[in-house]
This record gives structure tokens, sequence and C-alpha cells, in this order.
């Protein structure tokens, strides 16, 4: 009898920002090593006025990142933010939630997936 081919899992990961023009290049560099790649990459902005949305196109571009921008013209407030950037990755059957001040090692993303797998 031959196996059904198991479909491969998506994930998704959301970074809401606010404000974040110091930390958010070394998040989104942690997120470019990692061993496991996202899926999909959605960039929350809740309503920046330091230059936040330019410096991670500026960022995604020189690193090969690609990411999907989500700006708010107002702060929405984390919460709201990530709500909707999760709703917009509802094709992806995982979803990960990055603080654009936390700096994950590599192998992070691999491991959640992993776990996950392990514990469904």
């Amino acid at each position: 009898m031959e196996q059904a081919a198991v479909a491969p899992v998506t994930v998704g990961l959301v970074v809401v920002t606010h404000n974040s023009t110091r930390e958010i290049e070394r998040c989104l560099q942690a997120v470019h090593l990692q061993t496991r790649k996202p899926d999909r990459i959605v960039i929350a902005d809740s309503g920046s006025i330091d230059g936040t949305l330019g410096l991670v196109e500026s960022i995604c571009a020189r690193i090969g990142l690609a990411i999907e921008l989500m700006p708010f013209a107002e702060n929405v407030g984390f919460a709201v933010a990530n709500n909707r950037a999760v709703e917009a990755l509802r094709d992806c059957n995982l979803v990960a939630l990055l603080n654009p001040d936390a700096f994950p090692e590599q192998g992070w993303l691999a491991a959640l997936v992993d776990a996950a797998a392990a514990h469904p």
C-alpha cells in the first residue's frame, strides 16, 4: 500500500513594529539567518513615525528577505496589529510571533516547527 504524500508545513511569521528603528535590523538579520525560513513574513507597523517602514524596506532589500508590509496609519496597539497580521496568514499551517526587539538563534523557528510536528 502506498503512503499518501504529506503536504509541507507552511509557516508564517509576524513582527509588529512601532517606532522600532533601534532594534529592527538585528531582528530581521536573525530572521534571515534561520535554518528553517518562514514561508511568509508580515511586518505589521503600528503607526511608526520614526522611519521604521523605510528602514525595514531598505534592510530587507539589502539582505534579500521577502516581506509583506502591513502599515497602519495610527498606533492600533500590539494585540490588534498581531491579530490582523495573523488573519492575513490564514493560508499558513503555523504562525509564529516575534517582537522587533527579539533576536532568535538560528535554530529557533526549526525547533518550533519540530515541536509542533511532534505534539500536534
